[in-house]
C-alpha cells in the first residue's frame, strides 16, 4: 500500500493493475484518473521486487498523462554494459459522461537474442540487481463515481448501458516471439443498502499477438449490474484501465528479448460512454425515468421503456383506425 497525494494506491503484481480509491474507502468521489509508466521485476503475487523499479505517477485530477523516456543500464552475460531504451506513454481522462484511457510502451534492445543478463537468475527468485528488468509497462486508468437522484417513485433499481470503443496495435512480432502485450479492463462497483460493496469485471481483454495491423473493439451492449435505489438515490462507480507491456525474459515469454524494438499500444481514448440510465420496478419491469441527476448536477440520459409486442400491436391498430376515420371524413366532404 502506498499513500501519494492524499489518495490510496493499491499496486497488484502480475497484472499491473493500479486502482485509485478515495482515502475513506466508501465515500463518494469525483472523477479520478491516473497514468503510470514503470519497469521492474514482477515474478509472482508473493514476490514483488522494487529493485530497478521506477514509476511516474499523476493523480488527483480529471486528466492525467505521462511521457517517460529513459535509458536503463544493465550487464549482459559477458559482464559488458548494455543500454536498453524505454519509452512509455499513458494518459487518462474521467468525466461523468465517460472515461478514456491510453497506454503505449516501446522498448529498444541493441544486443543479440539471449545476450541480456536476466533479472531473475535462479529458481529461488534471487535477483541480479544489474540484470535487465523483466517487465516494462505503461498504464492509464480512469474512474468515475456518482450519486444519482431519481424522481420516479416506483424505481427500485437502475442499470447503466455502456459503449466501449478502442483498439490494440503493435508491430509484427520479431522472430515470431510475442513479448508484447496490451489489454483493457472495465469494472463496475455497486454499493448495496446494507453497506456491502460489490466489485465485478464487465470487460477484460488481453491482446498478446500482433501482426502489424490494429485490432478494434466496438462494444455497444455492455451493462452494469442492477444498482439498488434507496429513497430515490443510487450510487455507482466505473473503472477503466488500458495497459501495454513488454516482457524481456523466458519466465514470461518463450525466448529472451532479442535485438530490435518491441512496442504495444492500447488506445481506449476513443472512450467509454455512458449511453443511458434504465430504471426498473420491483417486478423487474423497465419503467420510465423522468430524470436522473448526479451529485454535482450532471443530467444523465434516461431511456424510455420499450413497448411490449402486444402494445405495439394495439398502437398500430389504433393508428389504423385513426387513419380510416380520417379518410372517411375526407371522403364525405
Amino acid at each position: 500500500m502506498l499513500h501519494r497525494g492524499g489518495r490510496l494506491v493499491r499496486a497488484m503484481a502480475m497484472g499491473g493493475l493500479v486502482t485509485g480509491l478515495a482515502a475513506s474507502g466508501g465515500a463518494w468521489a469525483a472523477p479520478w484518473s491516473n497514468a503510470t509508466t514503470r519497469w521492474g521485476n514482477e515474478v509472482e503475487p508473493n514476490h514483488y521486487y522494487l529493485a530497478n523499479l521506477q514509476s511516474d505517477y499523476q493523480g488527483g485530477g480529471v486528466v492525467a498523462s505521462v511521457d517517460d523516456s529513459s535509458e536503463i543500464q544493465a550487464l549482459n552475460y559477458y559482464d559488458e554494459a548494455v543500454t536498453i531504451y524505454f519509452n512509455g506513454q499513458a494518459s487518462a481522462l474521467a468525466d461523468y459522461d465517460g472515461l478514456k484511457a491510453y497506454a503505449k510502451i516501446s522498448v529498444t534492445n541493441p544486443v543479440a537474442l539471449g545476450a541480456n543478463s536476466p533479472y531473475v537468475i535462479d529458481t529461488d527468485f534471487n535477483v541480479d540487481p544489474n540484470g535487465v528488468p523483466a517487465l516494462f509497462q505503461a498504464s492509464g486508468s480512469a474512474s468515475v463515481e456518482d450519486t444519482i437522484t431519481l424522481d420516479t417513485a416506483d424505481v427500485v433499481s437502475i442499470r447503466l448501458k455502456l459503449g466501449l470503443n478502442g483498439s490494440f496495435s503493435g508491430p509484427e512480432s520479431l522472430y515470431g516471439i510475442n513479448l508484447q502485450s496490451a489489454g483493457v479492463r472495465l469494472s463496475d462497483v455497486v454499493f448495496q443498502p446494507d453497506g456491502r460493496t460489490e466489485y465485478q469485471s464487465l470487460y477484460n481483454v488481453g491482446h498478446p499477438y500482433f501482426d502489424g495491423q490494429p485490432s478494434f473493439v466496438n462494444e455497444t451492449e455492455l451493462w452494469t449490474r442492477f444498482i439498488p435505489v434507496e429513497n430515490g438515490v443510487a450510487q455507482y462507480r466505473l473503472e477503466l484501465e488500458a495497459y501495454a507491456e513488454v516482457y524481456t525474459d523466458s519466465y514470461y515469454a518463450p525466448e529472451e528479448l532479442g535485438n530490435g524494438t518491441y512496442e504495444a499500444t492500447a488506445d481506449f481514448f476513443h472512450t467509454l460512454d455512458i449511453l443511458g440510465v434504465y430504471g426498473y420496478d420491483a417486478d423487474g419491469n423497465q419503467i420510465d425515468l423522468g430524470s436522473a441527476i448526479g451529485l454535482e448536477g450532471w443530467s444523465y440520459a434516461v431511456a424510455a421503456p420499450v413497448p411490449e409486442p402486444e402494445t405495439y400491436a394495439m398502437l398500430l391498430a389504433g393508428l389504423g383506425i385513426v387513419g380510416a376515420l380520417a379518410r372517411r371524413r375526407r371522403g364525405t366532404k
